[in-house]
């Protein structure tokens, strides 16, 4: 019996942390904008995945126990600041992947996406006119809709490393107004090549991307 008594008091226990984990994790997320939607960040198991990246990259002590706590929503907020994005405790898509960790098309919010499009536009071709940074918008958005890449914005920016310029970037900075507009615009089929699915730079492109078929041109940027 008493053995008993000291299992069931040790299994509350367990439950009171875990409760009170989470507890804290709901808080802080309503607090730092943390998106909090199935299966996005509520899980333990999304949870432990990031905190064993951390640990990996050398940002975080604890434990990956699917437990979020201080120390981790700390480790959070410095990978962001020395990886170009705002220093806050958010786990964004960008952040995410950046970390190698997938993240499914219904964790992006449309403005999310289009923001980080936009960030894209500005770090690969600010400098370019306005087709060019529309034919970049659209690129990204019809590799997303594409079999063969990634889903979404995020995993084409971050995970195709064919914007490599996009991790020099400061992605806590508002993208500027021509950007968005380029995104708007490529989305109701303003691009001057819609159907391209690669972009390069006539200065440092490899090989295999100089043997494809170039759609549209200009200056240096090539889109094929």
């Amino acid at each position: 019996m008493k053995l008993y008594l000291k299992m069931l008091a040790v299994s509350v226990a367990a439950v009171i942390i875990a409760v009170g984990g989470y507890r804290l994790f709901f808080y802080r997320a309503a607090e730092t904008g943390i998106t909090v939607s199935a299966p996005a960040y509520d899980g333990a198991n999304r949870i432990s995945a990031i905190q064993r990246e951390l640990i990996r990259a050398g940002f975080y002590d604890g434990d990956a126990d699917g437990v979020p706590d201080e120390e981790f929503f700390a480790s959070v907020s410095r990978f962001r600041e020395e990886n170009g994005l705002s220093p806050s405790e958010r786990m964004s898509p960008e952040m995410l992947f950046m970390l190698g960790i997938t993240v499914y098309e219904d964790e992006v919010s449309e403005y999310e996406s289009d923001r980080l499009i936009a960030s894209a536009v500005d770090a690969v071709c600010g400098d370019a006119g306005y087709l060019v940074k529309i034919a970049l918008a659209g690129v990204i958005l019809k590799r997303a809709a594409s079999p063969g890449f990634p889903d979404n914005a995020a995993g084409v920016i971050f995970g195709c490393r064919q914007f490599s310029d996009v991790y020099l970037h400061d992605f806590s900075a508002e993208p500027s107004d021509d950007a968005f507009s380029a995104v708007r615009d490529a989305k109701l089929g303003m691009s001057p090549c819609p159907e391209a699915l690669y972009f390069y730079q006539s200065d440092r492109a490899d090989a295999a991307l100089r043997r494809k078929s170039v759609i549209f041109r200009s200056g240096k940027y090539c889109f094929a």
